[in-house]
Parts: C-alpha cells; sequence; structure tokens
C-alpha cells in the first residue's frame, strides 16, 4: 500500500513539473508575442518557475534528475510560490521601500539569494557559486580589506536591497535577457528537435564532406556549425551531434581524443555563429545598446574564420595520417526534397533579424513556421501531442542558463555596488601602460581562467564590466571590445583544466578528458588569434559608415590575410602543409602566421614570404620524389 501510494505522489509531481516547464514556456511564448511585463515582473515569474523546476528536478550532489522528489523539494515550491504571491498582491507597496525594505522583504530576499546560490551549484557546478560567494563576502568585507582594493562596505540590509528588489542584482540584465531573447530560442530548438529538423544538419553534412579524407570529422565541424546556428549550446551540441559525428571520426582512423576535440571545438565555436549565436550574444543588445542584426552581422567573418580554420585543422590531421572518407552514400536530392523545408524557419529568422525585428518577435516566426511546417508534409509530420513534450524539454532545458543568469546578475550587481570594477581596471590599464596588445592579452588570460567551469554568460558579465572599459579606453570600438571578451569567454569550453565541452565529447569517444582538452586547443590555436585581429583592424567586423558592401570590400583584405595567418598556425601545430613539416619549418610557419595575423602592409609581406618559402620547399621535395 506505501509502494502505491509512493507511486500516485511521484505521478502528481511530475504533473506539477509538467505543468511548471509547459506553463513556463507557454507564459515565453505569449510575452513574445503580446508583449513583456515590467522588468521585474516578467524576470521573477521566470526565476521562480526556474527555481522550482530545479529543485524538483536536480538532486542535492547536482547529479541530475532525481528519482524521487524530496518532501523539502516540495516545501521549498510552497515557499517560492508564496513568496511570489506576496510581491504581486503588494507590488506597488515594494515598488515604493526599494531603498527601505520591511523585514518581510528582506526575508524573501535572503530566501532567493540562497535558492540561486544552491540552484547554480546543483546545475552549473561549484566554480560558479565560489566566484559569486567571493563577490558578495567583498561586498560585506570592505572596509576589513586594504590597499587599492578596500571599500567602505556594505551593510547587510542594503546588499539584500540591492540584489533582491532592484534590478541590478539577481533580476540584472543577465536575468533579463534569460527572460526574454534566450527563452525563445530554446524553445524554438526544443522544436527542431520534434521536428528532426536538426538531424537534417548532420545528414547533410555527412552527404557533403563524408568522401573525402576525414571525411566524418569535417562532417562535425559542418553539422555542428549548422545546429549551433540554432542551439548556442556547446555542451548540448556536443551530446546532439556528438553521438553520430565521433564514431564516424573513430571508424575513420581518427584517435579518440582527436575525434572528442573535433567535435568539442566545433560545438564551442557554434557560439559565435550568426544567426542566433549563443546566450551572451543577446546580453550585448543591453550592454552595447546596439540592435541584434549588427552584433550578428558584425561576427559572420571572425566566425567564418574559426570555422574554416577548424576545417583546415582536420584536413591537415586527415592528410598527415593518410585518413579516408567513409563509404556511405548519401542522397541528398532524397533529403532536401523530404525535409529540406524544415530549412525555412532559419532563413525568416535571419531574414527578420536583418530586418530589425527583435530576436524574440524573429524566433517567435520561427516557431511558428517550423510547425506549420512540419505539419503541411507527410514526410516531417508529428503527433500534435508532441508540441507539449517540446515545451516541457525547453523549459527543462533553460535551467541551467536562467540559475547562471541569476548567479552572474549578482556578481554584476556587487560590481556596480562597491565599483570594484573601476579598480581592478586601473591595474590592468597599470600594467598594460597603454600597450594594446599587451591589455588584449591579459583579457584573454582573465576571460580563459574565469571561463574554466563558468557558462559563457557569467564569464561575458564579469568580464566586460570589469576590462571592456580598459579596452574601449585604448581605442578598441565598443562592438570589438564586447566581442573579444565574448569570444573568449566561448572558448573557455575548451580550454584544460577544465574544458565542460571537451570532456563531454570524451565521455562519448571513451578518450582522455584532459588530452582531449590539449587537443582541442591545439585544433583551435588559428581561431585564438582572430580575436586579435578584429580588435586591431575593427573594419573585419563590417562596421562602416558606408554600408554594408563598402564594408565587405574593406574588410575582404584583412579576412584574406588573418585566413592565410589561421591556415600557416594550424600548419605549424598539426605539423602539416603539404607534406610534414620539420621543427624549423613549423617554427617559420608559426613566426609568419603571427604577421599576417598583425595588421600592416609590412608585417603582411613578411608572413607571405615565410609562407611562400615554406609551401615551395616543400612543393619542390614532393616533385623531386615524383
Amino acid at each position: 500500500m506505501s509502494e502505491e501510494k509512493s507511486d500516485i505522489r511521484d505521478r502528481r509531481i511530475e504533473y506539477l513539473i509538467t505543468a511548471v516547464a509547459i506553463g513556463l514556456s507557454l507564459f515565453q511564448i505569449y510575452t513574445s508575442i503580446f508583449g513583456t511585463l515590467l522588468g521585474y515582473k516578467q524576470r521573477i515569474i521566470h526565476l521562480t518557475a526556474i527555481l522550482i523546476l530545479t529543485y524538483l528536478l536536480y538532486d542535492r550532489r547536482g547529479k541530475g534528475r532525481k528519482k524521487k522528489c524530496s518532501l523539502t523539494a516540495l516545501l521549498i515550491t510552497l515557499i517560492l510560490i508564496a513568496s511570489i504571491s506576496y510581491i504581486f498582491a503588494n507590488y506597488s507597496t515594494i515598488a515604493l521601500r526599494i531603498g527601505n525594505p520591511n523585514t518581510v522583504d528582506l526575508i524573501i530576499g535572503v530566501i532567493y539569494i540562497i535558492l540561486v546560490l544552491e540552484g547554480t551549484r546543483r546545475t552549473v557546478g561549484w566554480p560558479l557559486v565560489i566566484i559569486t560567494g567571493v563577490f558578495l563576502v567583498y561586498c560585506l568585507a570592505g572596509p576589513y580589506i586594504p590597499g587599492m582594493l578596500g571599500h567602505r562596505g556594505v551593510s547587510m540590509k542594503r546588499l539584500i536591497d540591492h540584489m533582491f528588489m532592484t534590478t541590478e542584482g539577481i533580476f540584472g540584465a543577465p536575468l533579463g535577457t534569460s527572460a526574454t531573447s534566450i527563452a525563445i530560442f530554446v524553445i524554438f530548438g526544443a522544436f527542431l528537435e520534434v521536428t528532426h529538423g536538426g538531424d537534417m544538419f548532420i545528414d547533410i553534412a555527412v552527404a557533403l564532406t563524408g568522401k573525402k579524407a576525414g571525411g566524418p570529422a569535417k562532417a562535425a565541424v559542418i553539422s555542428s556549425a549548422l545546429m549551433e546556428t540554432i542551439s548556442g549550446s556547446s555542451i548540448a551540441n556536443v551530446v546532439s551531434t556528438g553521438t553520430f559525428t565521433i564514431p564516424l571520426m573513430k571508424k575513420s582512423g581518427y584517435s579518440k581524443e582527436f575525434a572528442g576535440a573535433v567535435e568539442a571545438v566545433a560545438s564551442t565555436g557554434g557560439q559565435i555563429m550568426p544567426p542566433v549565436m549563443g546566450a551572451a550574444a543577446f546580453l550585448m543588445i543591453d550592454y552595447t545598446r546596439q540592435p541584434y542584426s549588427d552584433i550578428m552581422i558584425a561576427a559572420i567573418f571572425p566566425a567564418v574564420i574559426y570555422f574554416l580554420s577548424v576545417y583546415v585543422s582536420v584536413h591537415l590531421e586527415a592528410k598527415k595520417c593518410n585518413l579516408s572518407g567513409i563509404e556511405e552514400k548519401a542522397d541528398i536530392k532524397k533529403m532536401m526534397r523530404d525535409r529540406g523545408h524544415l530549412l525555412l524557419p532559419l532563413f525568416i529568422i535571419l531574414g527578420l533579424l536583418i530586418t530589425g525585428a527583435t530576436p524574440m518577435k524573429s524566433a517567435v516566426w520561427g516557431i511558428i513556421s517550423l510547425v506549420a511546417l512540419a505539419m503541411a508534409r507527410r514526410t516531417t509530420r508529428f503527433h500534435p501531442a508532441s508540441i507539449f513534450s517540446a515545451l516541457k524539454t525547453a523549459a527543462i532545458g533553460l535551467i541551467p542558463v536562467a540559475i547562471a543568469c541569476a548567479s552572474a546578475g549578482i556578481v554584476s550587481g556587487i560590481i556596480s555596488l562597491t565599483v570594484v570594477g573601476l579598480k581592478l581596471a586601473s591595474y590592468i590599464e597599470i600594467i598594460a601602460n597603454g600597450n594594446l596588445f599587451l591589455a588584449l592579452i591579459l583579457t584573454m588570460l582573465a576571460c580563459v581562467i574565469l571561463g574554466m567551469g563558468l557558462p559563457t554568460v557569467a564569464t561575458y558579465v564579469v568580464l566586460i564590466t570589469i576590462v571592456g572599459p580598459v579596452l574601449t579606453n585604448m581605442g578598441v570600438p565598443v562592438l570589438a571590445a564586447h566581442l573579444f571578451v565574448f569570444y573568449f569567454g566561448v572558448v573557455a569550453d575548451i580550454t584544460p583544466p577544465v574544458a565542460l565541452a571537451a570532456y563531454a565529447a570524451a565521455g562519448i569517444s571513451g578518450g582522455n578528458s584532459f588530452k582531449t582538452g590539449i587537443t582541442a586547443t591545439g585544433i583551435a590555436a588559428g581561431g585564438f588569434l582572430v580575436p586579435y585581429v578584429f580588435a586591431a583592424a575593427p573594419q573585419m567586423l563590417l562596421h562602416v559608415g558606408n554600408g554594408i558592401i563598402a564594408g565587405i570590400l574593406t574588410a575582404l583584405p584583412v579576412f584574406a590575410t588573418a585566413f592565410m595567418g589561421v591556415i600557416m598556425l594550424n600548419a605549424a601545430v598539426i605539423g602539416y602543409l603539404l607534406k610534414s613539416c620539420r621543427v624549423c619549418e613549423r617554427v617559420l610557419l608559426a613566426s609568419g602566421a603571427l604577421a599576417l595575423i598583425y595588421p600592416g602592409a609590412i608585417t603582411d609581406v613578411i608572413g607571405l614570404i615565410c609562407l611562400t618559402i615554406i609551401s615551395g620547399i616543400q612543393w619542390f621535395t614532393l616533385k623531386r620524389k615524383d
């Protein structure tokens, strides 16, 4: 009888989870169509639903979904429902008490802060919790900190008020972006999964590259780039495309570590691939005050170079190891005939973004068109009940991102409350001493170190607040500075010792996690130079006053020299250009690559001379052997 009662309770809990998840997704769709609520209201509804799902689904060890829901989780759910009911019932008076909260306000504020931190630990991990905790301690302990970083301190009452009752803390810009743009694109991704539109990307990539040297690895690069245009999550992409591409790479002769590394690098790079990019890209709308269409256009050339760099690395490794393609033949004409119409929603989103529509409106029309097109043809038709499954999946998939945004908001709020960002920026300026290149290196190191184990959103928010002004003060355009920080926040997912995307790929490939991370860093080496190019030569970002055509013509020379530099660096890392390279050839290739990356006529000539010498020597050597 007790087991029967337990089963009934578990089913009721499952109904509750389903109701909250579907309700959250419907709320996001509704506000995307008819307009969002006031900032605070929109965000607290979003976060409360996310916290309820977090504690109903994730266990104390943070190992994923629980087998059974605890009474503690149900109690937390009731507390959250009571808290948000109190806030909405007394919203007008609470708004007047900002700066002077009463006891109930403070209690609810403490509850939300604690639940956000514990939810972060369960869903994202300890690193972000520790960093957030350090900032909280710093905020309270300011008077006891000696030197330049010390401050007058903040009372507990003021801290809770700032973190909970304003839109500068938990409910700041990061959570605001999660509650609008990010959420609706996650829902779009869930619907793409239901319609199996994502599978088509893999099939197209295999059809285009499968038979070429190293075909499966090239397919991984292309399919990940396509998937990430609508996914924006490195680890999710590794898991979705990697389960297919990694076994194919191993079958064609790549090592476990290289196969996992290729998938990790390609999946991570998708966060910088327009039109959707990663979640942090949407934050740039608020931080830069520029339309998303400008951000998307600016990211095109850097993203293309990144993926070309990975593609070249894969090709050179295949040639070096004499790896062949796969024998399976894909009928791309039949594929496009049966499922090609599912690509149209992506072009609809892209067109709307370019013409100035908001990301939310664009994604809504993408969802509507995707469902309509899928249901219109028998080859892609799905059961209507799958719509509810997609809504539930989307809300659950949103949990780690939204929780990370809430924690990032705490950090960002403390930076604004204590002006520690200005102080740290001063240190960087003192060390750089006016040298832009040194400032860029310090920024890169900060992004990579802070990004170890942190979501890109958190890395971007913290770093752009601290070092963004440093770069702009040195003459780097605002958008270039933001993309620089964003770029290295993204690639932190593949840089050891904590390379989450690489570790996820290693779990599929069966390879050593650390070696996979090291290999991934080597494969992406050429791409690591791209942000330096557009920071020093912003014309690559296509933002000039004479129109897009003039912008492209201005950017093409920079693009061409940067791409050649990336090829040379990849060849130096892999040890193969036209044939295997000797040590002296690899050194010369790396030197030429750095020269080409640095904008300027003299450095371009030096780089091209290095490339001509090495390729000429290798070409004559091969001809002599023939």
